[in-house]
């Protein structure tokens, strides 16, 4: 579910080139590949500072814009692309996680709206009182 009065950015990081993705408009601004050697050396916190520092500068996102996104696989990874975007952004992103064919290929499912799921869970918490 996208929010028609925002801007929607597209953009796959998900680390396969997808034809479907370019025809659904996703921006591909390469492959993020993480050398685990990396990870050793300089911990999340350090990789999250590269792969921030790299976001940055080749990922153009507006802050007043929603967006929808395929993921990495790699779970720090979309560990750090989720919190870049919600702190550039101020909402979650919607996601879309790439599934494999029989073939090899990688198929797009439809997206997950983080956002609104946050929103939902979050009513639901204990001890939160909605008034109205």
């Amino acid at each position: 579910m996208t929010n028609l009065n925002k801007e929607v950015r597209k953009i796959n990081l998900s680390g396969h080139f997808s034809p479907q993705l370019e025809e659904e408009g996703f921006f591909f601004p390469g492959i993020l590949q993480l050398d685990t050697s990396l990870l050793e050396e300089r911990g999340p916190s350090g990789v999250a500072e590269i792969v921030v520092a790299w976001l940055n500068e080749n990922v153009p996102v507006s802050p007043d814009g929603q967006i929808e996104i395929a993921l990495p696989g790699l779970p720090i990874l979309r560990d750090i692309v989720i919190a870049w975007i919600h702190g550039r952004t101020g909402v979650f992103p919607v996601t879309r996680c790439p599934r494999r064919q029989t073939d090899g290929s990688f198929v797009f499912d439809p997206g997950l709206d983080l956002q609104t799921l946050r929103n939902t869970c979050r009513g639901n918490r204990p001890g939160v009182v909605r008034l109205g």
